[in-house]
């Protein structure tokens, strides 16, 4: 009988252990927004608008690029209003301007999804990112279209 309440008291302790484990791993991050597959996908002529961002993104703009930034970041003006929880790059265009009155400064932003949005208030080279797979990914305002007021505003 001992035997048996030894056993079931360590098989507890695993399980609680377990349990534990699970419990503080960190969730899984939001993936980035996916074009809407019921959409044709547009020409370089005829952009097509996918999920409030152009497609394909205009010519030269960085659209969910990747990569670190090669210099200081306050060489590109770095403007200091992460405390929110941002869900992707839409939500993080319309903080951009909700919260930045004057709407011209927020030139280029990093989202890292689910978890926080950098904005800069200069527009970053492609040449100023290193050429790596990051966790986030880097939007200029002219990828976005379908913009209404309620975003800015």
């Amino acid at each position: 009988m001992v035997r048996h309440l030894v056993s079931w008291s360590i098989l507890a302790v695993m399980l609680a252990a377990l349990v534990s484990v699970v419990m503080t791993c960190p969730p899984q991050p939001v993936p980035f927004p996916r074009k809407d597959l019921k959409i044709k996908p547009g020409t370089k002529e005829k952009p097509v608008c996918n999920n409030n961002q152009w497609d394909p993104p205009p010519e030269g703009a960085i659209c969910g690029g990747q990569g670190w930034l090669l210099d200081p970041i306050k060489k590109w003006g770095f403007i200091k209003d992460q405390t929110d929880f941002y869900w992707g790059p839409n939500e993080c265009y319309k903080s951009c301007f909700k919260k930045r009155t004057h709407a011209g400064d927020c030139k280029i932003f990093a989202v890292w999804p689910g978890l926080r949005c950098e904005k800069y208030e200069k527009k970053i080279p492609r040449d100023r990112l290193e050429n790596s797979t990051t966790a986030f990914r880097w939007y200029e305002p002219k990828c976005f279209c379908n913009i209404t007021k309620d975003w800015i505003e």
